[in-house]
């Protein structure tokens, strides 16, 4: 079961071993690097001291992103200056230069809680609150968090026991922790998440909607109030299988004594069926005394005839469905041989169901023991038919829809197989999700779009499109993923010339600084002004190429500052020898190199870019190559007729030429008749 044991963070770097001075986020807040606070790490982000330099008084610590997981920048902003009891406040956030990795972080002020965990790890055990107690210092003070978070649209998606914190040392006081600096879900106990979550990858699970709050509350509050968890020793699959025969109540709560007064409420909210599970209202409603009515699990139909499979007998389509799904390439075998269509038909009599699961293998044509795309797709399409509330289920590949892009974003930075999402993007798999889903959701349509335009990028092989441009486009603020801004932490537009500026000196200068992800991150981030400059850069005219990677960084100079960027400038100006050398006049190229440097040294990408693609000068330049190359041609086409004998000089010439012989054989001549005299007279 998830620990918050920091399994994805980076390096040990920033454990605070090494001495490092103290960083200033929002020119207000120090974070100390030296003062590592191990309890209050996070699983994607490490715990350090922090003071407000205008009111030292304050208890602070700031979370530093060190891991690789993306954080929720969104829910950062929605969430900054956001104070209820039991949520603890999120002061401040933003990037700030962090010396244990060299490089720039993602960092969250909060306040400090001074009284700790509640629940330490998993595995703890501890004196619970007395059961007479509960309602007032547990209950209350989370459903107030939670009401406040739905009131600025969003989700918390990380409550678990291990994220519940004592404001005071006194203990009196509890609240929710940090739910920003990992993706939604991804660290959650199988305990806390829902069966359709649970069924997902870490990654693909999502942001889900309120529902999946009110549920991981409901699981956490039992493990609270037993001061334990009763299922830390029981697998991740265990429990989710567990969940789905029997419900997650049972599985749960169990036999476990869990405080009279609570019981109603944790049923309430560990109902399986959303629609049905408690809202924020009924809880009110609860507590203000109103008796509900008890929640019935809604049962999935179950088979009169089990369907075998491993050995193991299967009465609900969504059970099948799971179990097929852990063993892929022997589950192939029943889907595609259709005795999974012939169950449904005659256990469940869901007809227009098996008609549409035998229609999808139909039309793949392939076969149980094919291996390749065709059959796994049919097979994700199937899965989709019989459990639609369920992930994706594509080979290994276990996600949501709305998860897509998060989950593409962490597989590339792990470096994982990406081909399952190009799969199902150029396969339109959306169609076959969204007709398989029993209820319309306006978010649909957003999926169908999403889908058909990454269709068209991924046929794009130039920068700019690819599936560097999907990640961008599906994930607003994923960090740009460029090997030449590792640890760099680029989200916006703007962050991205200083990130190119800061490493300019510590790259090979002859690589350009426009590599795919560069490129897909400003089309994506800047694509309104700048897709003219992208589609120059992909010209096969090295000239062209070159001026259109001058353009589109000098373009977003230009609208996003900053105003000097010396070390990029002279990056790019050692990259400007296809330019100069596409000028034909020696004098102009040789102008060109005294000017370069002198912009270079300023820093201004759009000076530069005017400099090397005057218009002007390249028009001059133009038509002074053509008179040059006229001028060649002609004395090309003399020195041929000289030397094949058959140069004809015109008849004016012929007689000016001699006119000009005899004129100079006078002289000549008269010269030497006065040196005879002068020679005789002396």
């Amino acid at each position: 079961m998830a620990q918050e044991d920091g399994s994805d963070k980076g390096s040990d770097k920033g454990s605070g071993s090494a001495k490092f001075d103290p960083v200033i986020l929002r020119d207000r807040y120090q974070i100390d690097p030296a003062q590592h606070i191990p309890d209050l790490d996070m699983p994607n982000a490490r715990a350090f001291v922090a003071t407000d330099k205008r009111n030292n008084q304050r208890n602070l610590y700031a979370l530093v992103c060190e891991g690789h997981l993306p954080p929720r920048i969104n829910l950062m902003r929605k969430l900054r200056g956001v104070t209820s009891p039991g949520l603890i406040p999120l002061i401040e956030w933003g990037t700030v230069d962090w010396p244990p990795i060299e490089g720039r972080c993602v960092s969250v002020v909060y306040e400090r809680p001074m009284g700790g965990r509640v629940m330490k790890s998993m595995d703890a055990v501890f004196q619970p609150v007395p059961d007479q107690q509960f309602i007032k210092t547990i209950v209350k003070p989370l459903i107030a968090a939670l009401t406040e978070i739905q009131s600025h649209s969003t989700v918390h998606r990380a409550i678990r026991p291990t994220n519940l914190y004592w404001i005071d040392k006194e203990q009196t006081r509890i609240a929710l922790g940090d739910c920003t600096t990992s993706p939604p879900g991804y660290h959650q106990p199988m305990i806390c998440e829902t069966v359709e979550s649970g069924m997902a990858a870490p990654e693909g699970r999502g942001a889900g909607y309120y529902p999946e709050d009110m549920y991981a509350l409901g699981a956490t509050l039992v493990a609270i109030s037993m001061g334990r968890c009763a299922l830390v020793h029981e697998s991740d699959d265990t429990i989710l299988t567990h969940k789905i025969n029997n419900g997650s109540y049972a599985t749960v709560v169990g036999e476990e004594r869990v405080p009279l007064g609570i019981i109603e409420l944790v049923r309430g909210m560990l109902v399986d069926d959303p629609d049905q599970r408690w809202t924020l209202e009924a809880i009110d409603m609860w507590m203000n005394g109103r008796r509900m009515n008890p929640m019935q699990t809604k049962q999935d139909k179950r088979s009169q005839r089990p369907f075998m499979f491993r050995n193991t007998e299967y009465f609900t389509r969504r059970a099948l469905a799971h179990a097929l799904t852990r063993d892929w390439e022997a589950g192939a075998t029943p889907l595609m041989e259709g005795k999974v269509e012939i169950w449904l038909r005659r256990g469940l009599e869901l007809h227009e169901l098996a008609d549409s699961v035998a229609n999808v293998i139909r039309a793949s044509g392939a076969r149980a023991k094919d291996v390749g795309m065709a059959r796994d797709m049919a097979m994700a399409s199937a899965l989709t038919l019989m459990d639609p509330a369920a992930p994706i289920r594509y080979g290994r590949l276990r996600i949501h829809m709305e998860a897509f892009g998060t989950a593409l974003a962490i597989s590339l930075t792990k470096k994982q197989d990406i081909r399952p999402y190009v799969d199902l993007v150029q396969k339109d798999f959306s169609k076959t999700w969204i007709a398989a889903q029993e209820s319309f959701s306006t978010d649909h349509g957003r999926y169908g779009a999403e889908f058909r335009e990454m269709q068209t990028y991924l046929t794009q092989a130039t920068k700019g499109g690819g599936v560097e441009r999907c990640l961008y486009e599906m994930t607003e603020y994923v960090a740009c993923r460029s090997s030449l801004l590792k640890d760099q932490c680029v989200l916006e537009i703007a962050d991205l010339l200083p990130a190119l500026e800061r490493v300019s000196g510590k790259v090979d200068p002859k690589t350009p600084p426009t590599d795919r992800h560069v490129v897909a991150f400003i089309a994506a981030r800047y694509a309104k002004d700048t897709m003219p400059q992208i589609h120059a850069m992909n010209d096969t005219d090295p000239r062209k190429a070159t001026l259109g990677m001058l353009a589109v960084l000098a373009l977003v100079q230009w609208k996003m500052g900053p105003p000097s960027l010396p070390g990029l400038a002279s990056w790019l100006g050692g990259l400007m020898t296809p330019v100069i050398e596409s000028y034909h006049g020696r004098d102009r190229r040789r102008q060109l190199e005294k000017e370069v440097p002198k912009l270079v040294r300023k820093g201004n990408l759009p000076e530069l870019f005017k400099l090397l693609d005057n218009a002007e000068e390249r028009q001059a330049d133009f038509d002074d190559f053509a008179v040059a190359r006229l001028q060649y041609a002609q004395a090309a086409q003399q020195v041929a007729a000289l030397e094949s004998g058959n140069f004809r000089v015109s008849e004016n010439s012929e007689k000016l030429g001699q006119q000009v012989a005899a004129s100079i054989s006078a002289a000549v001549s008269i010269l030497a008749v006065i040196f005879v005299l002068l020679a005789h007279l002396v």
